[in-house]
């Protein structure tokens, strides 16, 4: 019974631990985003972000017809992000990232959803909601008819 017991406790404590090492500050979400983005892991990098829902339930054959378009907007990201600051407020967050070759510091939004810190806002989460995976060829079509 006592090492039931103890085994019971080993175990809680490694799930304590383990979801202690996998919950990230808004900074290192944002810097986690950023930087995966910018190596092509587009599912890795959209799941730190109000994106998410959008990008996980895209096909293969989606990805493909999406990924020209994020790689020529994610590889201008520089190689070098540095977080700079950090306000929270409720389940908000400001980041303040330092990318390389870029003056301006620049401020990036977070949201707390379901305890986990996600690049975005509110707004956008529920745009993403709303239309899920449609989301990014809708975005698309908008961005095509403005240039129009």
């Amino acid at each position: 019974m006592k090492r039931i017991a103890l085994l019971i406790i080993a175990l809680i404590c490694c799930s304590a631990i383990t979801f202690a090492q996998k919950a990230q500050s808004p900074t290192q979400t944002a810097i986690t985003f950023y930087r995966a983005l910018k190596e092509r892991l587009y599912i890795e990098g959209f799941h730190h972000s109000v994106y998410r829902n959008a990008i996980e339930g895209l096909t293969a054959a989606e990805m493909r017809e999406l990924e020209p378009e994020f790689a020529r907007t994610f590889t201008a990201i520089p190689d070098q992000v540095e977080g700079k600051a950090e306000q929270i407020s409720g389940d908000t967050a400001t980041v303040t990232l330092k990318f390389g070759g870029i003056d301006e510091p620049q401020q990036i939004g977070l949201i707390r959803v379901s305890g986990e810190w996600l690049v975005g806002d509110a707004e956008m989460l529920a745009a993403v909601k709303q239309q899920g995976r449609a989301y990014f060829f809708n975005a698309g079509m908008s961005a095509n008819e403005g240039e129009a």
